[in-house]
């Protein structure tokens, strides 16, 4: 399993959605977010992207062999667990 976090200044968190298809908005501890399964088109990836400060963004990724949905169910365990560490939205 490899794991990253990003944080990119200049980007807010819904811009560049690869696979705007699969993606899904929704909210980590409140912070507004987006999930992409299989962001690059491979499986046992997951990404979360959550808003921080204006117009930037942290992006959680997740790789995990072939199991995209344990790699997504394991981005959203630790987008919950790092989000209170992240500068403000």
């Amino acid at each position: 399993m490899n794991v990253g976090l990003f944080l990119q200044e200049g980007r807010a968190y819904d811009e560049n959605v690869s696979n705007p298809g699969t993606a899904r908005g929704g909210k980590v501890n409140n912070r507004p977010s987006i999930e992409q399964p299989e962001p690059l088109g491979t499986s046992g990836q997951c990404s979360i992207t959550m808003a921080v400060a204006p117009q930037s963004r942290a992006i959680l990724d997740v790789e995990s062999g072939s199991d995209t949905t344990g790699a997504c169910q394991t981005a959203e365990d630790l987008a919950t667990k790092l989000e209170p560490l992240l500068p403000p939205a």
